[in-house]
């Protein structure tokens, strides 16, 4: 499913260019992201469909078809609607679950409803979206971690492997190391915390319990006179700390809000011209 899905084309139809196609849980800006990690499992061309097909075929689904039934293979596609443009995105993602010979029916939700839905475990598949707390990749790979299943980790995704690594990492910094006895070749081994985030995500991009979609693009936009409002790349509420230079915005608005008069003048001429002849008219026939 995660082949069948063109994200450039995706980015640039649906979302107007306003997002960048990701490769790994992290994004861009968080330590241990590396700009060369490939997924192996992503949309490259036209071969990624025949990868795709390849996969179905050895899952017992060859072109799509479910064997017990000798029709479709028939999947939920759950998605909180806020906007009708939601329905027209989610097309996007089923028509190209299509081109595979996946039969996907769209499961749209009041966002309200599809949050009931997800905390309640009544779905197949869903898509959904993260912001992050803090800006480090721990935030994102314990999304994913057994502990965490059935509450963040909704996906339900649960590898002995992918947790060992990641308490391994859980408590190092950025530039830091740990050791330990491996209890099968008994061998000491040693990981910077850059190897145990590398080695958690090659663990995630083979199991695949997410299709890695795009990460946000935003633009923001404010007056000269608005200060202390740098954009920061986590979802927070600084308004608080903003502040207004009140004689700049002051010497904006006098600028931007010349008062324009002359239709005033015009409308006044006009009547003037209408009302005067008919006064004139008015006053001689009385005479």
């Amino acid at each position: 499913m995660n082949l069948a899905i063109n994200l450039d084309e995706y980015i640039r139809v649906k979302l107007k260019g306003m997002g960048i196609n990701t490769e790994t849980l992290l994004p861009s800006a968080i330590p241990g992201y590396d700009p060369n990690f490939k997924h192996p499992y992503k949309y490259r061309n036209e071969q990624s469909l025949d990868k795709a097909r390849q996969l179905l075929k050895e899952a017992g689904y060859e072109n799509g078809i479910d064997p017990e039934t000798g029709k479709p293979l028939q999947l939920s596609f759950t998605y909180g609607k806020r906007n009708p443009d939601d329905d027209l995105k989610m097309a996007f993602f089923i028509e190209s679950w299509g081109k595979i010979g996946l039969d996907v029916e769209a499961d749209a939700n009041e966002y309200n409803q599809f949050q009931k839905k997800v905390y309640g475990k009544n779905f197949q598949t869903f898509t959904w979206g993260w912001y992050a707390d803090y800006p480090d990749a721990e935030n994102f790979l314990f999304l994913l971690i057994s502990d965490m299943a059935g509450t963040a980790n909704h996906a339900f995704y649960q590898n002995p492997e992918y947790d060992f690594y990641f308490e391994k990492l859980k408590p190092l910094a950025n530039d830091a190391s740990t050791t330990w006895l491996d209890k099968e070749s008994g061998k000491t081994i040693t990981m910077t915390r850059k190897q145990l985030i590398t080695k958690c995500l090659e663990i995630f991009v083979e199991d695949c319990p997410w299709i890695m979609l795009n990460s946000d693009v935003d633009l923001q936009l404010y007056q000269n006179w608005l200060k202390n409002n740098k954009a920061h790349p986590l979802i927070t509420y600084p308004y608080e700390y903003y502040d207004i230079d009140t004689e700049e915005r002051t010497k904006k608005r006098k600028l931007w809000n010349v008062p324009i008069t002359w239709p005033a003048y015009l409308i006044v001429a006009i009547l003037l011209a209408l009302i005067v002849p008919a006064f004139t008219t008015y006053f001689k026939e009385r005479n």
